[in-house]
């Protein structure tokens, strides 16, 4: 297997993105190419800032029935009845900040249902309005609370004005109220649907975006995110044919083994799909009428392992849903849905999960829960930072550990900043590694820190098991990583027993934690904001080894592997990258076998690559297969690592085909990072 010599190893994002000079990755990639970060490149575009015009949330009426899919102003039964917040992350010195709806009023015009806007689905709008508010991050609103219904002005904006167009909402009664110099930190927008007609069932549809007073690429964009839900939908008017409306939105992945997909009243028609930044993807379940489903994710931290030797896979993910109308093909009936995403406690049952129901609780809608981010004007994601764990190397002893014998491994926790602005942490801030407990126990003294002194990291005594390696990274620049390397020994008491060298992530409620995590100042600089601002990475999944005579510690630890083609009759190109190997051969290469039900199966084995790398260096590998791609043709490869006593472990499949200009394309990567 390949590992790097150094702190330099590459990144979730890094491997993810790195593909940004051969043009071969989609927007959402484009991050660091190469060692060099420059913090203009970012400065444009790079913060998430709207929903668009064309994916608009479908907020209703508290009084609209609950089946019709908004379960959060909803006040029917067990639904929450309550309004929808939005935060607006604004970095140290920002010049200004502009907060705008799109489509402000409720109803205006009588054609908007037609657009997908403003819709009537029972009753009418005459009832009803929709409130808006900015506030500061202390809590200060910004300007007077602006109400708009179907015909009205309020603070100096008419709903004739509002419809269909892009407004500011912090105002009073002479206009618009200028936020300049705006406080660093989280602010909140508060989006309100109101009504007091019984019997109406209204969608007042809206767009949300944030900018310093530029909107679109000539200004700087703020990433604006929701603690968990979204409300999604298209209105079927009765008007054939059937259609569907696509929303691409970045959950904040940050902890766990696992998490979960939930979608409300998605009327079994439809699809919800993501991917992570390690290449995991994923095809999640959907609800049937006026319940809500939900789908568990497993595995995306060791995607792509035979052996739980990485933790990744975190930071923004891309989900995608399309929505779509439904029933009689001459008059489509309309459909609206909220969805989240909760984290691994609640998955297994945090403290609000009502298992027995999937509904969720309104106590408290952020917690267990991931953040829902906007995309940019341009459609990509935003920049967070991420965080990762892994087994780097094997000091001593034997790999794979043996039964009444002690194998020394070193181990490495890093958070990467990939923004334009410096995370903090301190001496309350610090990043936790757990040394867990049985059959491990720390080898004092083994501490090893990419940045500041390592009298900021607090280890425990030799031998010490069931206690925390704690450490201060001080300030994280922008673009740059902080690692911690540290060592543990590993003692199995049987054959083929797996071992945690790492503790597994925990809850226990109110909101205590347990396992690798780190706790920081976010980009913002904000330190008065706990849970918003001074926010908790992880606790991240366990790492874990298997004892011999089967096991292994580390047998190829591949990071990518990836096909492309640059045009008509080119070879394909196969290239994979190692972050270290051991006892390593080298590598075969097969083409895939496609089987009559669409599943694939290692094939044709077509190549050999000798192996370069050592226990310390990582190797970047290719090879070309000359078989041109054939028409319409989507070609499928595995890896396969061979070490030195003939063990073999396959990796894959990833695939290459031909667009519809003919030159083959990456898709499908195959990533552990």
């Amino acid at each position: 297997m390949c590992c790097v010599r150094d702190f330099n190893v590459p990144t979730d994002s890094q491997m993810k993105r790195k593909h940004i000079c051969s043009q071969l990755v989609r927007p959402r990639n484009l991050f660091l190419c190469g060692a060099a970060f420059s913090l203009a490149a970012l400065s444009t575009g790079a913060f998430a800032a709207s929903t668009g015009e064309s994916q608009l949330y479908m907020p209703q009426n508290p009084g609209s029935a609950r089946q019709y899919g908004d379960y959060v102003s909803n006040d029917q039964g067990a639904a929450f009845d309550d309004l929808y917040i939005y935060w607006i992350e604004v970095p140290p010195g920002t010049s200004s900040l502009t907060v705008e709806v799109y489509d402000a009023d409720f109803g205006n015009s009588t054609t908007e249902g037609d657009l997908d806007r403003d819709e009537i689905l029972t009753g009418n709008f005459g009832g009803n309005a929709c409130e808006y508010r900015v506030f500061d991050p202390a809590g200060t609103a910004q300007g007077n609370l602006l109400t708009l219904n179907q015909t009205n002005t309020d603070e100096g904006l008419s709903a004739a004005t509002a419809n269909g167009t892009w407004q500011v909402v912090h105002r009073n009664g002479s206009g618009i109220v200028t936020i300049t110099n705006p406080t660093a930190g989280h602010w909140r927008l508060e989006v309100n649907d109101t009504g007091t007609q019984t019997g109406d069932a209204v969608v007042n549809a809206i767009g949300i975006r944030a900018h310093d007073g530029t909107p679109g690429s000539g200004g700087v964009e703020l990433n604006v995110y929701s603690d968990a839900f979204s409300m999604y939908g298209l209105n079927g008017n009765g008007q054939a044919p059937h259609k569907t409306r696509t929303y691409v939105e970045y959950p904040y992945v940050t902890s766990g083994c696992n998490c979960s997909s939930r979608s409300f009243d998605m009327d079994d028609v439809g699809s919800v799909d993501f991917e992570a930044p390690n290449g995991f993807t994923t095809s999640t379940g959907i609800s049937s009428n006026n319940v809500w489903a939900t789908t568990g994710i497993s595995g995306f931290p060791a995607f792509g392992q035979t052996a739980f030797t990485v933790a990744q896979g975190y930071g923004i993910w891309e989900r995608t849903v399309v929505m779509s109308t439904y029933g009689n093909n001459s008059a489509p009936t309309q459909n609206y849905s909220n969805f989240y995403m909760g984290n691994f406690a609640y998955t297994i049952g945090g403290a609000t999960d009502p298992a027995a129901t999937d509904e969720p609780s309104g106590a408290d809608q952020a917690l267990n829960k991931f953040r829902t981010y906007l995309p940019t004007d341009a459609g990509a994601a935003p920049l967070k930072p991420t965080a990762r764990q892994f087994i780097r190397n094997v000091i001593s002893g034997p790999n794979p550990p043996a039964n009444g014998q002690t194998t020394i491994l070193e181990l490495q926790v890093e958070i990467t900043n990939p923004t334009p602005f410096p995370i903090t942490f301190a001496p309350s801030n610090r990043i936790l590694a757990r040394i867990p407990t049985p059959r491990v126990n720390y080898v004092g003294g083994s501490a090893i820190v990419s940045q500041g002194p390592l009298s900021n990291v607090a280890q425990p005594a030799n031998a010490a098991s069931n206690v925390d390696i704690a450490w201060n990274p001080g300030v994280v620049a922008a673009g740059t990583t902080a690692s911690l390397r540290y060592r543990v020994r590993v003692t199995p008491t049987a054959n083929n027993q797996q071992t945690a060298v790492t503790s597994a992530p925990t809850f226990t409620a109110p909101n205590t934690y347990g396992g690798t995590r780190m706790t920081y100042i976010d980009e913002t600089g904000n330190t008065l904001q706990t849970g918003r601002s001074v926010v908790m990475f992880g606790p991240l999944c366990d790492l874990r080894i298997t004892s011999g005579p089967t096991g292994s510690v580390l047998a190829a630890n591949l990071l990518t592997l990836h096909a492309s083609q640059s045009g008509d009759d080119q070879p394909v190109i196969v290239s994979w990258n190692t972050l270290n190997e051991w006892n390593n051969s080298g590598f075969y290469v097969h083409r895939a076998v496609v089987l009559p039900n669409g599943q694939t199966t290692i094939g044709e084995r077509v190549a050999f690559v000798a192996a370069s790398g050592d226990g310390s260096t990582g190797v970047n590998y290719s090879w070309a297969d000359d078989l041109p791609l054939g028409a319409k043709e989507r070609r499928g490869y595995y890896l396969v690592d061979v070490d030195l006593n003939g063990t073999e472990t396959t990796h894959g499949p990833t695939f290459v085909n031909v667009t519809a200009s003919g030159a083959g394309t990456s898709v499908d990567d195959w990533s552990k990072f």
